[in-house]
């Protein structure tokens, strides 16, 4: 008799051990999505900033193509825009030497947190989400700066774009290049 009461109390658990595991499997639980959660926010504001860093690239590849073969080129005094002029070519793609313009006005310019080319009568953007400030200064920059002296031939290029915090905090991309003309008879300030 006394074997089957000790088989009785041996095979269950008491209201203490229940509630010590289930505490035990919710702390585990808690521990785990906590650790999930912060993975995911770090994985979110890398992935913003990896975003933000391409966009600033691919604006400042595309204005370095562009620029590359201007002949007349003039900074606005502020630094947020320039204007420029492309030189003549022939039926076979050559530029006709000496160069001549070829009489269409052209722009790049901050508008509206955007960075847009403006070819005459058209206009597309290069890059959204441009940023006024520097993360590195904490103050407003110059987008296109021309060196000092009698000719320049070269323009300084700096983007700087920004991402949205929607999923993590707000990334910042900051590219700068320096863009060498090759056709430059003329550069102003």
């Amino acid at each position: 008799m006394s074997v089957g009461r000790m088989r009785k109390r041996s095979s269950g658990a008491s209201l203490v051990e229940v509630l010590t595991a289930a505490t035990l499997t919710v702390g585990v639980l808690f521990a785990a999505v906590s650790a999930l959660l912060f993975g995911a926010g770090s994985w979110l504001r890398g992935l913003g900033q990896i975003s933000a860093e391409t966009e600033a690239k691919l604006a400042v590849v595309a204005v370095s193509q562009i620029l590359r073969e201007a002949m007349a080129v003039t900074v606005d005094a502020d630094g947020r825009g320039l204007s420029f002029r492309y030189p003549v070519k022939d039926s076979e793609g050559r530029f006709v030497v000496p160069p001549v313009w070829d009489g269409v006005p052209r722009r790049i310019a901050v508008q509206g947190g955007s960075l847009v080319l403006t070819e005459g009568p058209a206009s597309r953007v290069l890059c959204r989400g441009v940023s006024s400030i520097d993360p590195k200064t904490g103050s407003s920059y110059r987008v296109f700066t021309a060196p000092s002296g009698a000719i320049v031939r070269e323009i300084a290029v700096q983007i700087v774009t920004s991402r949205d915090g929607r999923y993590a905090n707000e990334s910042q991309g900051r590219v700068r290049e320096t863009v060498f003309l090759r056709n430059v008879p003329q550069l102003t300030r």
